[in-house]
């Protein structure tokens, strides 16, 4: 006679599916749907060798077998630059050390190849969320209750979509002598300059009453230069779960530019709404000149040519265009923060880690922090 109670089989399975999820607490491992593996264990078997992960990990051939290494100290203090970090430059970079086409880095040159957002319509973007983070959405810490810089929607807005290629530009190309150095010293990037863009197509801001942006978007604010010195991880880890956006920077590109999230003042879709200058940028009140999405003026890629890396989020982990292997990256491509795992040249050298995509759809460049900052 049996005892009422749960059946053993249950007991068991139950057993097993606790002790599957503590394990994989204990190795931070993420699901499927992310699409970002966790770290892997010293010891276990990999598939090519020099293949690098963040957080100093290297598969390397011990006694006949591939094997994941740690090359550098994954304990609770700073790490030491990696040997691919190492190649960025020295502390005194000048110019743009550190950022050059050699260490495959975008060049800030615009030609029309390098042109995005030129023809075809976009979804008008709108999804927001304060308490978590899902695909195609922003994770917010807070909610943005400012004022849109836009008081009239523009006609290449229809709807729910918006024409990239019909929208109007602000006035100007002018050249603010711009500069940026980038170095890795104590397993940190150190991203320096004077806040403008290196670039010659910077436009007229406050935008000229005579402009026709001005009947849109009358933005008062005029560029101003500053002292730009980001230190972000050089070796970024992928935490344990995304972590939310603020407002303002959320990540610098390699022309000193700041990237804000795809948003503006008053939580609308900045890059269907604000006018902006022909490298899709912008001032706002203090005068920092940034993006909401990649800018047209850095070599975005081909159907022959990988994107290239071309800024760094706070957390350490880089950002490329939209190419990849023949292909338009495009956000139902990627996972909930707007990045994946794949090959990139990163500091001059060929690595296999996470990195954040930029895109032509919202939330254009990230919908989170992936790694702990």
């Amino acid at each position: 006679m049996k005892t009422p109670g749960t059946h053993p089989g249950r007991l068991a399975l139950m057993a097993t599916v606790a002790i599957a999820l503590i394990a994989m607490l204990t190795l931070g491992v993420q699901t499927a749907s992310q699409g970002v593996p966790g770290p892997p264990k010293p010891g276990t078997t990999c598939k090519t060798k020099g293949e690098r992960l963040p957080g100093g990990f290297v598969c390397v051939k011990k006694k006949g077998k591939l094997v994941w290494a740690v090359t550098v100290d994954t304990s609770g203090s700073a790490p030491s630059a990696s040997p691919q970090a190492s190649a960025a430059g020295s502390a005194t970079g000048v110019g743009s050390s550190g950022f050059t086409n050699a260490k495959g880095y975008g060049a800030w040159t615009p030609t029309s190849s390098n042109a995005l957002f030129t023809s075809g319509s976009q979804p008008v973007g709108s999804q927001v969320s304060t308490s978590k983070a899902t695909v195609g959405s922003i994770f917010l810490c807070r909610a943005m209750n400012g004022m849109g810089g836009a008081s009239v929607v523009g006609p290449w807005i229809v709807g729910s979509r918006w024409y990239p290629g019909q929208k109007v530009k602000v006035d100007g190309a002018r050249n603010l002598n711009g500069s940026v150095s980038g170095s890795v010293s104590g397993g940190r990037r150190v991203i320096s300059g004077n806040g403008l863009p290196a670039t010659s197509l910077a436009g007229e801001f406050p935008v000229s009453s005579s402009s026709e942006a001005y009947k849109y978007d009358r933005n008062p604010n005029s560029i101003q230069g500053y002292s730009l010195n980001v230190s972000v991880p050089a070796l970024p880890r992928v935490a344990s779960s995304p972590s939310c956006l603020d407002g303002g920077a959320i990540g610098y590109t390699t022309n000193g530019v700041a990237i804000y999230n795809a948003l503006d003042g008053g939580g609308r879709d900045a890059a269907a709404h604000e006018t902006l200058d022909k490298c899709w940028g912008h001032p706002e009140r203090s005068g920092q000149y940034h993006f909401h999405t990649m800018s047209t003026c850095v070599g975005g890629g081909s159907a022959t040519v990988n994107s290239p890396v071309w800024g760094f989020m706070l957390d350490g982990f880089p950002i490329t265009g939209p190419w990849e292997n023949g292909v338009m990256l495009k956000t139902a491509d990627l996972d909930v923060c707007h990045g994946k795992v794949s090959t990139i040249i990163l500091d001059g050298e060929s690595v296999s880690m996470y990195h954040y995509v930029a895109t032509e759809d919202y939330p254009y460049t990230a919908g989170c922090y992936r790694g702990s900052r």
